[in-house]
């Protein structure tokens, strides 16, 4: 039987840092497994970082830091 391997479930309460976000892409795919999970975008480039708070919308779940943070 073939497919690749599944990821663990994430805990309902789960916390997800995306550190080097980009626009958000792999974070936003993560918060879908899980609707409850809260997610922390971290992106040092200001145009990414922007292009990250527009796909995160309004949805409060989601919090995009745009500044580098070494």
């Amino acid at each position: 039987a073939g497919g690749g391997a599944r990821p663990p479930a994430l805990p309902a309460d789960a916390q997800i840092v995306d550190l080097y976000a980009g626009v958000g892409l792999f974070g936003l795919s993560l918060a879908d497994q899980e609707p409850a999970a809260r997610v922390t975008f971290v992106e040092g480039d200001r145009v990414a970082a922007a292009h990250a708070r527009r796909n995160a919308g309004d949805d409060p779940r989601f919090r995009v830091i745009g500044r580098d943070v070494r």
